[in-house]
């Protein structure tokens, strides 16, 4: 809990809150005000307080419940924020490889190309098919497919940058966005995927399975 006033002090008490809620957007914050009127009390709400007390009114009882109304909604709303994540992974991420689902990648595409346009450079992205797939999973069962797809999504994390962007688009397919890459470091990026999906071995009961991709730019 954050108390705030009373004035005078160096600054105005309501750009004083607006400083402290910039910087500490979760921290419940109470304005002292030296009784100068709803009005008053109405400008430090807008500027960030969550309550307002009046400094030279010093009742113990209404400070006592208006820290404990603090501090409740305090761990209400970062319940709520923890809640509200979870929801968003679950609507914009693939369960089985952990990257952006088709619904993830449309956004941040959306997000990539207004960057982009902003500061008129190219966004170059990988398409990534892979090989063969419908007949790993019609032959080994759809089981043995998942453990085909998990190792491609891994070996593509493995070959890009933290800033580049990765999306399961399709039951075989990828998407790998690379904002802050070239052309020629893109085709780079590429074959490194190419080879990595392709060395790797993937062990599914007696069956020891190679895989290998097609790639576009």
């Amino acid at each position: 809990l954050v108390l705030v006033g009373p004035e005078p002090a160096e600054v105005p008490l309501e750009q004083a809150c607006r400083k402290i809620r910039a910087t500490f957007p979760d921290v419940p914050m109470v304005a002292l005000l030296n009784g100068q009127g709803l009005s008053r009390e109405n400008v430090v709400r807008a500027a960030g307080a969550m309550d307002v007390l009046k400094a030279r009114e010093i009742n113990a009882d209404l400070w006592s419940r208006t820290f404990d109304y603090c501090y409740r909604e305090m761990t209400i709303n970062r319940e709520l924020a923890t809640v509200t994540a979870r929801l968003d992974w679950l609507v914009h991420t693939d369960s089985l490889t952990g990257h952006l689902n088709r619904k993830g990648m449309e956004r941040v595409i959306m997000d990539q190309l207004a960057r982009c346009r902003q500061n008129t450079t190219d966004l170059p992205v990988l398409l990534i098919d892979l090989d063969d797939f419908h007949r790993i999973n019609s032959t080994l069962g759809h089981g043995v497919g998942d453990l085909v797809l998990m190792a491609a999504a891994r070996r593509i994390a493995e070959s890009v940058g933290e800033q580049d962007k990765i999306g399961r688009c399709g039951t075989d397919r990828f998407v790998v966005m690379l904002p802050e890459s070239s052309v020629d470091e893109a085709e780079e990026v590429a074959e490194k995927i190419r080879l990595a999906i392709s060395r790797d071995v993937i062990q599914a009961g007696d069956h020891s399975l190679t895989t290998t991709a097609s790639l576009g730019l």
